[in-house]
């Protein structure tokens, strides 16, 4: 199956259709709130600048996979406010993939140095796996394989928890000391 990810900011706000705010509603449950609500939410939330959402859609029958948001807000930091995969889809990486789909993004369009939040248990698994502290289940040659994220790139990320807020992650985007520049060459 062939999915895409979607970025709607204010820019592109009339991208995010009431059949996609519905679809975020029947998944979202965190909020036990009535549709009106949660759209008007949402709503207000495209009307500001700041504001970032990253969606992961199955082409073949435009279903929402899951979702991510939060805003962009003071000294290069985002905060994510929510991610949600849609519970058929989930156990198959795609809240990893979409989480780090928002991290490259924030960093190469925003300049983002800190991601914070206050996930959920399974997000923090995520953010374990994203961050290198715990083992990759990766199908190697129809071979499931553990593996330890690795960091060959110019930049790295690591997870640390606020001092003074329980259960707050923060993943910090950070230049890869051991990792030398990759310069692009011309032919």
């Amino acid at each position: 199956m062939d999915y895409i990810y979607k970025k709607i900011n204010y820019s592109n706000r009339n991208e995010l259709t009431s059949e996609l705010i519905n679809q975020m509603y029947s998944i979202d449950k965190i909020f036990y709130t009535s549709k009106k609500v949660y759209v008007e939410v949402i709503k207000d939330y495209l009307r500001s600048k700041k504001y970032n959402f990253y969606f992961v859609i199955n082409t073949k029958d435009n279903h929402l996979v899951g979702s991510a948001f939060g805003e962009i807000t003071k000294n290069n930091s985002f905060f994510l406010d929510k991610l949600f995969i849609n519970p058929k889809d989930q156990k198959k990486l795609f809240g990893t993939k979409l989480l780090l789909r928002v991290i490259s993004d924030l960093r190469v369009n925003h300049k983002i140095t800190t991601i914070s939040m206050l996930p959920r248990p399974i997000t923090k698994k995520i953010n374990r796996r994203i961050t290198g502290n715990e083992l990759l289940k990766i199908k190697i040659d129809g071979e499931i394989k553990e593996i330890k994220r690795q960091f060959k790139s110019y930049f790295k990320y690591t997870l640390h928890h606020h001092p003074n807020i329980p259960n707050m992650d923060i993943i910090k985007i950070e230049k890869n000391k051991k990792q030398k520049p990759i310069l692009n060459k011309r032919r």
